[in-house]
């Protein structure tokens, strides 16, 4: 409960309590946000150019990985960060794609579309995965896995 019982010889809490208690429970940020100083500010944002260098070639690597193009390993990596920054509980949490999901990934959707998903893929002469020949078919199956797995 957010609002929580009354202690004794307490009245209810008001409104305004309970929609800040929700607010700060939402959005961890307004706890921990006014309390930041200069220099944790200044270790935090090293610390963030630090994972962005080391993210962009491992999400591009990961999504080539899952048969997608670069453009969505960086999607995968860098929303979840941001959502992340403002809902997050955890100081220690990492957030985005890893190499066991994207193999998962590409192992699970490998023959999946059909012939009128993907019509060049009946029509190839040599073993090319199906990703290469409908990209954007392949894409729309693999954001459908991910958004019926969660």
């Amino acid at each position: 409960e957010i609002a929580g019982p009354p202690e004794k010889g307490r009245k209810n809490p008001s409104l305004k309590t309970v929609l800040n208690r929700a607010l700060h429970s939402l959005f961890p940020v307004l706890t921990w946000g006014p309390k930041t100083t200069l220099a944790t500010f200044r270790a935090d944002l090293i610390a963030g150019l630090t994972v962005g260098v080391m993210i962009i070639p491992q999400s591009m690597s990961y999504a080539a990985i899952a048969g997608l193009d670069y453009k969505y390993g960086m999607y995968s990596s860098l929303v979840p960060l941001i959502v992340y920054a403002f809902t997050g509980t955890s100081r220690q949490l990492a957030v985005g794609p890893v190499a066991m999901i994207s193999l998962l990934v590409e192992v699970g959707l490998k023959d999946v579309l059909t012939e009128t998903e993907c019509p060049g893929y009946a029509e190839r002469t040599s073993d090319v995965p199906t990703y290469d020949i409908c990209p954007d078919e392949y894409a729309e199956l693999a954001f459908m896995a991910s958004f019926l797995v969660g």
